[in-house]
């Protein structure tokens, strides 16, 4: 798990190629992916999308307000089991491993969703390394990315499990994360950062979203107050006011109404 804080660069050095996720809802630019269909420049990666990198020297920049990446590494035995087990319902040796040699951006399928966050369990909470369910969740998450990847060559890519949004909400939710502590982020901010006037900004979040920016500026600074918290560097005081609550009453009534328990509780979790 690798803990990163806006504008950090992360810097992975990696022994074996390996899948990178931000878990919850941490953006990361990442960089030289040119198999994403962008010319290698930098890509965001979110919740709908995840990178596979192959062995070597790789950056992160983070663009939210904090970010979590899992980082899960596909020993060579790992793909040997793969490819024996499923060789026969189209796994194939020389294929993954010209898969495993280059970047990928993919889209976080359900299933990837589920296996990355249930393997985390097992193995940081449970701390079952060897377990059964650790091997079965590892196999299946290395078999699925096979066959994402195998079927982006094959022009059949999937969808990611989140609903992409439209471009006017896709722009304000981009300058929502890059700004998210600013004083001054409000509806006039964030629609001139969307290219549109307030009412159709107010107008495509409502449909697309179901609530109002504002409602969902309010819930993202809740969410990186509860990240904040479980680091345990700062106090309840100074995690208020850096999210934007001028009262820690305030702060207080606004957290136990979203995660249903006192920040005290969480905070060095």
């Amino acid at each position: 798990m690798h803990v990163g804080a806006a504008e950090d660069e992360l810097r992975l050095v990696l022994r074996r190629p390996s899948i990178v996720l931000p878990l919850q809802v941490g953006v990361v630019s990442v960089d030289g992916v040119a198999s994403a269909g962008e010319g290698g420049s930098p890509v965001l990666v979110d919740r709908a999308r995840f990178v596979v990198w192959p062995t070597g020297r790789h950056r992160a920049r983070v663009v939210s307000p904090t970010v979590r990446l899992l980082v899960l590494g596909l020993s060579d035995a790992l793909v040997e089991r793969v490819v024996a087990l499923y060789g026969d319902v189209g796994v194939d040796a020389k294929r993954f491993a010209r898969f495993l040699e280059a970047s990928h951006v993919l889209a976080r399928t359900t299933w990837v969703h589920e296996l990355a966050h249930r393997y985390l369990f097992e193995r940081q909470v449970c701390a079952r390394h060897t377990s059964d369910a650790a091997r079965f969740l590892e196999t299946e998450l290395t078999k699925e990315i096979y066959f994402l990847l195998r079927d982006r060559e094959d022009d059949a890519e999937r969808t990611s499990l989140v609903r992409q949004y439209g471009p006017t909400v896709q722009r304000a939710v981009a300058f929502v994360e890059e700004h998210l502590f600013d004083r001054e982020l409000g509806v006039t901010a964030i629609a001139s950062a969307a290219a549109a006037s307030e009412s159709t900004l107010l107008r495509a979040f409502k449909r697309e979203m179901g609530c109002a920016p504002t409602t969902y500026v309010r819930a993202r600074r809740l969410d990186e107050a509860l990240v904040l918290l479980e680091a345990g560097a700062l106090s309840v005081g100074e995690v208020a006011s850096k999210v934007g609550y001028e009262s820690l009453t305030a702060f207080s009534q606004a957290f136990r109404q979203r995660f249903g328990k006192a920040p005290s509780s969480v905070r060095g979790r």
